[in-house]
């Protein structure tokens, strides 16, 4: 039986939310509240601690301010992962805030609930890899995958061979770089360069609530290699169950 996932709705149109609250449900998702202001959109995701939040985008908020301002200010560990519904443009092309998925309205219920599950079972595996309840290879790739590090950039292969080594405490950047280096046959300058280039890539990229639960009030700014490579292999050997303003 497929598992039913819970949302909370934030729509200004009162006839969307109705139908949404009738179909989705047909679809594996329970809108567990459908408001049209922001704050009690807020007050329902603490509530039933929604793993997902489904957006719709406003006419005039061209780059999702009002969505990134409620993931920002929702307690860390309620952070859901969000998904815009309706198109997001600006002049420079499409623009994705804080890691959302986005849907068209016209793509039906079928869709919708389809980026609502898909969003919270990403945020599930998160959730578990930080709770050491996987292995640790899969731990390292699920860390990674939810960042955004894919593995096409030279520094990204060089953080996924970092974080066993991470894992084991006591361990020094400069003894990271050099062993990365000679593995590689490149200077432990370049692997420093490269891992620093693919963290400043990705890193805003990624979901808002991955990026809370693992660095906590410093999750705005782009963390610095060895802080970023500490903390994951912290989960890598052994999980952490708090976030960092609760340690």
């Amino acid at each position: 039986m497929r598992e039913t996932v819970g949302a909370v709705l934030l729509e200004e149109n009162a006839w969307f939310r109705q139908l949404m609250l009738e179909v989705l449900p047909d679809y594996g998702v329970t809108v567990l509240a459908a408001e049209r202001d922001g704050a009690r959109a807020m007050e329902a995701v603490e509530r039933f601690s929604a793993p997902v939040l489904l957006y719709t985008l406003r006419l005039a908020d061209t780059r999702c301010r009002g969505l990134y301002e409620i993931l920002t200010a929702l307690p860390a560990g309620d952070v859901p992962a969000a998904v815009i519904l309706g198109d997001t443009f600006t002049p420079g092309g499409p623009f994705m805030p804080a890691g959302c998925r986005r849907v068209g309205k016209d793509g039906g219920a079928a869709a919708i609930a389809g980026a609502a599950r898909q969003a919270a079972g990403e945020r599930k595996r998160f959730l578990e890899a930080l709770r050491g309840a996987l292995s640790p290879e899969e731990t390292a790739a699920v860390l990674l995958e939810t960042l955004g590090f894919t593995g096409t950039l030279a520094g990204e292969v060089y953080l996924r061979r970092a974080l066993p080594m991470a894992a084991r405490r006591g361990i020094s950047a400069k003894e990271i770089y050099v062993t990365l280096g000679e593995e590689s046959g490149a200077a432990p300058g370049s692997v420093e360069r490269d891992m620093r280039y693919a963290v400043r890539e990705r890193w805003g990229g990624a979901p808002v609530y991955a990026r809370r639960l693992l660095l906590g009030d410093g999750w705005e700014r782009t963390p610095a290699n060895f802080a970023l490579i500490s903390r994951l292999g912290r989960v890598l050997a052994g999980g952490i169950d708090k976030t960092p303003e609760m340690v």
